[in-house]
């Protein structure tokens, strides 16, 4: 029994020096930067030497990355103790996961370059999840209502971004109509 638990936390031990792009990304604790907005710099720049690398240009062009984040994310890749402190990570052997985000051929590009923001709990699958779908699917994602925004999919207890969005005339979706509309892109 002690030698099987020995093992268990040697692996532990060892699978969390390369633990997934997104997650990595969320505990350098950058300044705005939550897990969404994580999953968004992963999936955007598939390593951290692509997102370290970016340009202040390249971020801000990133849908879903305000101007303050934006920034936010360029001056912590432009610190010489963040990068001191990268280094002894990649000198211990911490290195996140490369992202390979494949979008699947078969799905239709049907939301292509639209642009979603979601609020509130999703009963069926996370906002996370849901973000993938629309970018999969051609789409964007935002974490903000803007006059830009095509739809606003609301959950559980949402907050105020659907006055934001009546106030903007976007359409709102409850997650069913999301549901389906991801459904119609799919036939």
């Amino acid at each position: 029994m002690g030698e099987k638990i020995a093992n268990k936390i040697i692996n532990n031990i060892s699978n969390s020096k390369n633990p997934p792009l997104e997650d990595f990304i969320y505990s350098l604790g950058i300044k705005h930067v939550g897990k969404e907005t994580a999953n968004i710099l992963a999936e955007t720049f598939l390593n951290i030497d692509n997102l370290k690398n970016a340009s202040l240009e390249a971020l801000k062009n990133i849908n879903g990355l305000g101007e303050i984040t934006s920034k936010s994310v360029y001056d912590y890749f432009r610190d010489s103790n963040n990068i001191k402190i990268l280094n002894k990570l990649y000198n211990k052997n911490v290195i996140p996961l490369q992202k390979n985000f494949k979008k699947d051929i078969n799905i239709n590009r049907e939301l292509e370059n639209l642009k979603f923001v979601f609020t509130g709990t999703l009963s069926n699958m996370t906002r996370d999840e849901a973000s993938k779908m629309v970018i999969a699917r051609g789409g964007k994602v935002s974490n903000s209502i803007s006059k830009n925004t095509d739809y606003l999919v609301v959950g559980d207890e949402p907050g105020s971004k659907i006055d934001k969005a009546r106030k903007f005339n976007v359409k709102i979706l409850n997650e069913n109509e999301f549901i389906s509309l991801l459904s119609k892109g799919n036939s």
